[in-house]
């Protein structure tokens, strides 16, 4: 059976989209072949964090305090399965990364988990977690202030991540079931972390 004009347009935005949201970094690692949304997604906050001009760099984060980064699902039938970290020269303590949803409810999380490499990503197996098109955050937190995860600086204070609806929560190792926001400050814009997701066409 052929496809009509309106199908082969379709299929050609989906796969645009496709090449739109995967993550060279993660593929490069050769763990997986999957689709990923990162922080520095189009998805996520990517576009804004260039707008700064600021890079990455490896920082320190005060103990028990969880990070939430905004990302959208816009492909159906996806699902979540693996998260990735980036962490920076110094490994230590434990990790706990998940994924929330638009009313900050935790769908997912890897539990507590020890940081393990250096200058590398770090990827956390997560139970498969099936995510409707919507918004979501992924989040990260960490039990000391001793490991390092590589993050931007956010280049306009505490009002750019507001406004990038980046936030921070204290006291909140391992992650809570309901996250309770609070503005991230100007320590950091965002943290260097993906969700990697499987769909019926990735």
């Amino acid at each position: 059976m052929g496809y009509s004009q309106s199908d082969v347009e379709i299929l050609a935005a989906i796969e645009e989209l496709r090449a739109t949201i995967r993550n060279p970094l993660l593929q490069q690692t050769g763990l997986f072949n999957g689709t990923g949304i990162t922080s520095t997604s189009p998805l996520s906050v990517g576009l804004e964090l260039a707008a700064t001009g600021t890079t990455f760099a490896g920082g320190t984060y005060t103990a028990n305090d969880a990070f939430y980064i905004p990302f959208r699902v816009v492909t159906p039938n996806a699902v979540a399965y693996k998260i990735a970290v980036a962490n920076g020269a110094v490994a230590s303590g434990n990790v706990d990364v998940g994924i929330y949803d638009g009313s900050r409810n935790k769908l997912v999380s890897s539990g507590s988990t020890a940081q393990a490499g250096t200058t590398t990503l770090q990827v956390f197996d997560i139970t498969d977690t099936a995510l409707p098109m919507g918004k979501y955050w992924m989040a990260v937190a960490i039990d000391n202030a001793t490991g390092t995860m590589f993050r931007q600086s956010a280049g306009f204070g505490a009002g750019f991540t507001a406004l990038i609806d980046v936030r921070k929560e204290a006291s909140a190792f391992p992650l809570p079931a309901t996250a309770t926001f609070a503005a991230a400050g100007t320590s950091v814009a965002t943290i260097l972390m993906g969700v990697i997701l499987r769909s019926d066409w990735a």
